[in-house]
């Protein structure tokens, strides 16, 4: 049976938002952001920089830049797009943040862990 968590309501998540949030997955802690980057637009992604593996966000659901149009890492400032975590400025260009499968059902986004098949570069803490 899909494991499938509830992230929060889309009617508490407002645009150039991010959530930071900590998830339980088998023995482990993921460290995930949920970004809405426009009115009906949302992706997840692990909190992990492809560049140090550190977190993003600088501060608890805090990962867009000054113009809110990126996400920004919190350690060299790389910069992301929102619709598909590809870096398109720092030391991490052209590389992209690992995405999660999330779903929209009615005003909730859950997120699907069953099956996640999370690359060996990744380390969970």
């Amino acid at each position: 049976m899909d494991k499938r968590i509830k992230l929060t309501d889309i009617k508490q998540f407002s645009v150039s938002n991010c959530l930071t949030l900590d998830i339980k997955h088998k023995d482990n802690n993921l460290e995930v952001i949920l970004v809405r980057y426009s009115q009906a637009k949302y992706a997840a992604y692990i909190n992990r920089c492809p560049h140090t593996g550190v977190n993003l966000n600088w501060q608890a659901d805090q990962c867009f830049d000054m113009s809110e149009k990126y996400l920004m890492c919190s350690l060299h400032g790389a910069l992301f797009r929102p619709e598909d975590g590809h870096c398109i400025y720092g030391p991490c260009t052209g590389q992209s943040l690992s995405q999660l499968p999330i779903e929209i059902d009615k005003d909730e986004i859950f997120i699907h862990l069953d099956g996640l098949n999370l690359s060996k570069s990744v380390e969970l803490s």
